[in-house]
């Protein structure tokens, strides 16, 4: 596994960037990337799909990402999730 982190020293704190697992053949796992805001709140979520099929078409998931977004309230508080 490896991962890059996000650091901001000035506000004391650290996030996880990318993560990404593969197997001893170096065939990749997972994979995912978090972007965040100057708060450190996640603003963006990408995972990459690898194995298993689409349900809809039935075509293999070989690298297809898919993305998750977050908004919050201005107190800090979850607001959205699409």
């Amino acid at each position: 596994v490896t991962i890059d982190y996000r650091f901001e020293p000035t506000l004391y704190w650290v996030r996880p960037e990318h993560l990404r697992a593969e197997n001893l053949e170096g065939r990749m796992l997972r994979e995912r990337r978090g972007v965040y805001n100057d708060l450190g709140d996640l603003e963006l979520l990408v995972q990459v799909l690898t194995g298993g099929r689409n349900p809809e078409n039935g075509e293999p998931y070989d690298g297809a990402e898919v993305a998750t977004a977050f908004t919050y309230f201005a107190d800090g508080n979850l607001e959205t999730v699409t």
